[in-house]
């Protein structure tokens, strides 16, 4: 399965978002795109922003399924927390929950999984 790793930088999520278009065109996967792109852009922030290390991510295609997992080196779980209309942030993974058919997260060695799935 394609993966990559990048530094901890306002850049990131951007080269996510270009890794994770180019590998749902080559397999003919566009129409999942937009979700996609937006999910991974959410992970790979809050990675950024709180993690404060390299960000890892892989997507892996299965028969039914389409999986982006966000790695960090922090192993603390985020928690989806409430945001008034005047926060800056606070959204990301409500914005994952919404538009993804099933994501989670999972705490590694050293670090943590975030994940988010589409159906194909």
């Amino acid at each position: 399965m394609p993966d990559m790793t990048l530094p901890a930088d306002v850049m990131t999520p951007r080269a996510a978002r270009a890794f994770v278009r180019a590998w749902l065109a080559s397999w003919d996967l566009d129409h999942l795109r937009d979700r996609a792109e937006l999910a991974t852009s959410e992970l790979v922030t809050n990675a950024v922003e709180h993690a404060g290390g390299s960000v890892g991510v892989r997507i892996e295609v299965q028969d039914d399924e389409v999986r982006i997992a966000v790695t960090d080196p922090d192993s603390s779980l985020p928690l989806a927390r409430g945001a008034s209309e005047t926060d800056a942030g606070g959204r990301g993974l409500h914005i994952v929950q919404a538009i993804s058919d099933r994501w989670g997260s999972e705490r590694l060695d050293g670090g943590k999984t975030m994940w988010c799935a589409f159906a194909r």
